[in-house]
């Protein structure tokens, strides 16, 4: 599967994969990588996941129903037209999300709405993010 890598994320996220905050998975059939910022007195956090899932495992559910919810719209960013989901389940409680398409696969993104970002300037970082998305294929072995 092809993964999209950013080019660019928001002050103090440094996008290294690691650590206590920073994690990766892959179990089965989808993938997803943290990125996590909090203040020393945990009044502000920035919560960035990256999903992508293969062909038949989206969408996901949460508690039997789907993960991503509240369409809110659709738009093209980056060369993707991006669904926005606004009320999310799972890992994404509390994001906004974009979610799009490349070949048979779903990649989503999302941020945590919370200090420092309001629904709006989640929403604008979010997209920032997907514009700048770049296609890292898979190498063969």
């Amino acid at each position: 599967m092809t993964v999209f890598c950013p080019t660019w994320l928001p002050i103090y996220v440094d996008g290294v994969i690691g650590g206590d905050l920073n994690t990766a998975a892959s179990p089965g059939r989808f993938w997803q990588v943290h990125f996590v910022w909090r203040s020393d007195d945990f009044s502000q956090l920035i919560h960035i996941v990256f999903e992508g899932y293969a062909p038949g495992t989206w969408p996901r559910t949460c508690g039997g129903v789907p993960c991503y919810g509240g369409r809110d719209g659709t738009e093209t960013l980056g060369g993707h037209t991006v669904t926005w989901y606004t009320r999310n389940r799972g890992s994404s409680t509390g994001h906004i999300a974009a979610a799009f398409r490349d070949g048979g696969n779903r990649y989503v993104v999302s941020l945590h709405v919370i200090d420092p970002y309001t629904a709006a300037t989640a929403k604008a970082t979010v997209a920032r993010i997907v514009k700048g998305l770049v296609p890292v294929k898979p190498s063969a072995s």
